[in-house]
């Protein structure tokens, strides 16, 4: 997250678009923007050593563990940033022409929810309970979510890309479920969601992933993308950003 916000920043005077696709370790929960810190229970997060941060968007919590996580950064004046609705549509088009680069034959929801009552809801707790207009859906099952947060000068998104079943644990780290609780909010995001796994019926490894979501990218919008790591003098500015997103660290 805070490698996120670095990036926010940089892309400003650059003027160049960025995207960013990674993975966690330990694995972690990420709460949205404005949820509850108190919804999670960092005494069990503690004993499963799982890392809990904020990420600067909103939603609800996700569970980085057997997934891609992807982040894109736009300047506010880039023909894309124009509006919150139109960038997301957009952005979605190049996610999901990487995901069919691996055969994996997606679509994107239609429908919108009522958010509000959703959010009422003890399901709510996890991004993976409902999914936005144009979200990445495969037969209606969930298996990208996705969030925008349109800053000062640039416009993030990022997301979270299933490729293993273990988002279904994250109603073990929830505090104030009784067993029944827990029970029916797995089987319910279970039966809403799909990984990438379970469509091509092989795992696929962080580097493959990587490389159909930039394929499908340079495809859509007939770019180019210019790869290089993050110096250590950057890694270092990173570092110091990072208790500003840090909720709990189960090495602490």
């Amino acid at each position: 997250m805070a490698a996120d916000e670095w990036l926010s920043e940089i892309v400003v005077p650059d003027g160049q678009p960025v995207m960013r696709v990674y993975r966690w370790h330990p694995w972690c929960i990420s709460l949205g923007y404005h949820q509850a810190e108190d919804c999670v229970d960092l005494n069990r997060c503690g004993q499963d050593r799982i890392d809990v941060v904020r990420r600067q968007t909103g939603g609800r919590a996700v569970f980085h563990a057997e997934e891609i996580t992807y982040s894109i950064v736009l300047p506010r004046d880039h023909p894309l940033a124009a509006s919150v609705a139109e960038c997301y549509r957009q952005l979605s088009l190049g996610l999901a022409a990487g995901l069919r680069q691996l055969g994996i034959p997606v679509s994107f929801q239609k429908r919108t929810i009522d958010f509000k009552s959703h959010y009422a809801k003890k399901i709510s707790d996890s991004c993976f309970s409902a999914a936005a207009l144009h979200e990445i859906v495969v037969d209606g099952h969930k298996m990208v979510g996705s969030a925008q947060r349109r800053l000062r000068n640039s416009v993030l998104q990022h997301g979270s890309i299933l490729t293993g079943s273990s988002h279904l644990n994250l109603f073990l780290y929830l505090k104030q479920l009784s067993e029944t609780d827990r029970k029916e909010m797995r089987l319910w995001t279970e039966m809403n969601t799909v990984t990438v796994g379970s469509v091509l019926k092989r795992d696929v490894s962080h580097e493959e992933l990587a490389r159909a979501l930039k394929a499908g990218m340079e495809q859509t919008f007939g770019i180019g993308f210019r790869e290089r790591r993050i110096t250590d003098r950057e890694n270092r500015d990173i570092m110091n950003r990072e208790r500003r997103f840090s909720v709990y660290r189960s090495d602490a």
